[in-house]
């Protein structure tokens, strides 16, 4: 059965920081010496959560409260240095729908190369192929290089791909939503299908309406601190109402 179980997550790096010198007495502008002093940053501190099958679980805070980070350690893309998490299923993560893709690749070996790393076999990489091609509507373009595609056409097989290999664990960046008005309407289907297709589900967006929607659990983060957890009802009108009081 899948399941994500984060303990005490924690993650500390450290940054250069540039500072001028004592620059007393002569001309800052020229030949002042630069120094660079290092200066650690807790981007998470003690993540604690537990998801079992069927879980849905939003990831809520204002920009820098660590949503993101914490999409990357559990991806696997970033390692915790402190605490530790346990996965047990298959891990897609969405970040960016364009990530790996090869611009001097046609968008069939883009598609074969996702798939092979997939670790999916002949037949299961022919179905994708097939559904990405049906879907995003390219025709001929399938069999030229990226670099030739229209930045729609581009999205188009970019969002295809990624919603084409089924997931147990999804890691989900924001609600992806591309294309013109026609086309942002099959979209809008096929995610929804592709999320109800995942045992798990982790959802960092900005949009409550789409959180409150898909989500029965939430995880409020600050400053790479949980400030609430629990349900998705109440965790978002004790953030809303808290971010109301501030305007």
């Amino acid at each position: 059965m899948a399941h994500v179980i984060a303990n005490d997550l924690s993650l500390h790096y450290q940054v250069l920081e540039t500072c001028a010198a004592n620059t007393e007495g002569r001309d800052t502008k020229v030949g002042a010496k630069i120094n660079f002093e290092k200066r650690s940053i807790e981007a998470l501190k003690n993540i604690s959560f537990e998801l079992h099958e069927g879980a849905r679980l939003a990831l809520i805070g204002r920009n820098g409260g660590g949503k993101s980070t914490l999409l990357k350690v559990l991806s696997g893309i970033l390692e915790p240095t402190g605490g530790h998490c346990e996965i047990d299923g298959k891990v897609s993560a969405i970040f960016n729908a364009g990530l790996g893709m090869r611009n001097d690749s046609t968008g069939l070996k883009n598609i074969q190369i996702r798939c092979m790393m997939g670790g999916l076999n002949k037949s299961q990489t022919q179905d994708v192929i097939e559904s990405v091609i049906e879907f995003a509507e390219l025709g001929s373009y399938i069999n030229l290089p990226l670099r030739f595609y229209s930045s729609g056409m581009a999205m188009r097989l970019n969002f295809a791909l990624s919603t084409a290999i089924p997931a147990q664990i999804l890691l989900l960046d924001e609600w992806i939503g591309t294309g013109d008005v026609a086309f942002r309407e099959k979209v809008a289907t096929r995610m929804t299908s592709y999320v109800n297709q995942s045992n798990i589900l982790i959802l960092a967006s900005h949009s409550m309406d789409i959180l409150r929607k898909t989500c029965d659990l939430a995880l409020w983060l600050e400053q790479g601190e949980v400030k609430a957890y629990g349900s998705m009802e109440e965790v978002a009108d004790t953030y809303t109402a808290v971010m109301m009081s501030k305007k």
